[in-house]
């Protein structure tokens, strides 16, 4: 059984034996003395599958894309699939610790796949990869599935921030815009935009005249009620020129809770009691420019989040 031959000669047999005690036995036999043989693997792979050993089988698909990776498209389906099983992610944080070159082709394949979001966040937590692109990706997935949980820790892992709402234990909203949308995301169009300052302490806000809609918004986690928002916006056309208005949206149902207009000088804004399934909602900032006017520009702090005492 030593020669080139062999392996393709007990995958042979492996097709044409009936019984399954036998195949079984070829196929172990063909496990041990080789593992390079695409159509040898590609039975244990199937194998395994059918026995339902998705963790076997992750090893198996490594084992043919590192000698074989221009099939690597055609077994993404089969990884993306056994990753939706809880029971493969330890095997998965050993496979994808390493860094062969399909693997960073096949996690941009699974964010695709709602079915295995869940857990490539949680196996994203425990492996290194340098694409922010596909992190945000995977976080927006997950919270379009109104997965939050899973989409918070994985923000709470890639912002190296304490749990439980840093930016409320912080006791400020900072305008950063790294992972939305548990960050800002932040409309950047030529006539209609919005960006933080060079120290990150304020938002600029910009509109040209007659253009509207929203500038920035993030999702926000609020359990308590009773607690208010506190910033100041400023500009020499805020007011005059255009208007600010900030709106609070149910995530879940999309319903809006309430809307503020902004003025001059120090807002405080009471927010309303959520409802139990209500407890994650979206901040959003709308911009608009009056039609004949100069150009709107504004600026606004930073938001403090306030614990009413009462």
């Amino acid at each position: 059984m030593s020669t080139p031959l062999a392996p393709r000669a007990l995958a042979i047999l492996a097709i044409a034996e009936a019984n399954d005690k036998k195949r079984d036995a070829i196929l172990d036999v063909g496990a041990q003395i080789n593992k390079r043989d695409l159509p040898l693997q590609s039975l244990l792979l199937e194998r395994a599958l059918e026995r339902g050993n998705y963790s076997e089988s992750v090893l198996i698909l490594d084992r043919i894309l590192r000698v074989h990776p221009e099939y690597a498209e055609r077994f993404f389906l089969p990884l993306a699939e056994a990753m939706a099983d809880p029971e493969t992610i330890p095997a998965f944080i050993d496979l994808l610790k390493d860094t062969a070159p399909w693997h960073h082709y096949f996690l941009a394949f699974a964010v695709t796949k709602p079915e295995a979001q869940v857990n490539l966040a949680q196996v994203r937590r425990s492996i290194v990869v340098d694409d922010k692109g596909l992190d945000r990706r995977l976080i927006r997935s997950l919270v379009n599935q109104q997965k939050f949980a899973a989409a918070n820790k994985l923000y709470v892992f890639l912002s190296q921030v304490p749990d439980a709402a840093s930016d409320k234990q912080a006791g400020r909203l900072s305008w950063k815009a790294d992972y939305p949308p548990f960050d800002w995301s932040m409309t950047d169009g030529r006539h209609l935009r919005a960006q933080p300052s060079r120290d990150g302490r304020q938002l600029e806000i910009f509109a040209r005249s007659g253009e509207g809609g929203v500038v920035a918004q993030r999702l926000l986690q609020l359990s308590e009620a009773g607690e208010a928002l506190a910033f100041e916006a400023y500009g020499g056309t805020l007011g005059a020129s255009g208007k600010l208005e900030l709106r609070i949206s149910c995530a879940i149902s999309g319903e809006l809770i309430q809307s503020f207009d902004i003025r001059p000088g120090r807002n405080h804004v009471l927010l309303k009691s959520l409802s139990a399934n209500c407890d994650q909602i979206i901040l959003a900032i709308n911009a608009r420019a009056q039609s004949g006017r100069p150009t709107f520009r504004a600026v606004m702090s930073t938001i403090a989040i306030e614990t009413n005492s009462d």
